[in-house]
């Protein structure tokens, strides 16, 4: 990211948490909305004029780094939305994280009922959230390296 200075990136950073992944380009905001909705960020400029600029600056930052994208090119005003991961649709990875999990169920409760134990952990209703804390999913490769 081309931000030198810690404020600024903590500033663009808190600006991108305002974007959301919206799909229907009339609902993303523009720069006139983002300066409402972080009105705070942006008390250190003196006037209107230079507020419009330092977020038009900062949008401008995002999507050189390719964390948001301009919805409507070449339109007035631009309105944003933050970019996919290219990693966040792929049926492959999914398929395979969810092998991944059945194998280590299967391993740790190898007499036991798995679909049942699988089912129970990875509904949303269980009170359990799997995410890096709790669930960590290494390759073959890195079980074989000493510790």
């Amino acid at each position: 990211m081309p931000a030198a200075y810690k404020d600024r990136i903590e500033r663009i950073d808190q600006l991108e948490m305002l974007i959301s992944r919206n799909i229907r380009a009339h609902d993303c905001p523009d720069p006139g909305r983002l300066l409402e909705l972080g009105a705070s960020l942006y008390e250190h400029c003196a006037t209107v004029e230079a507020r419009r600029r330092a977020i038009q600056r900062d949008l401008e930052a995002l999507v050189d780094a390719e964390r948001i994208e301009v919805v409507n090119p070449g339109g007035k005003p631009r309105r944003y939305r933050k970019c996919r991961a290219a990693n966040e649709h792929d049926p492959y990875l999914w398929d395979y994280a969810r092998r991944t999990i059945e194998s280590v169920l299967q391993t740790a409760w190898p007499n036991g009922p798995l679909e049942a134990v699988a089912k129970r952990l990875l509904g949303s209703d269980s009170g359990i959230e799997l995410d890096d804390d709790k669930l960590l999913i290494i390759s073959d490769s890195q079980r074989l390296l000493p510790a």
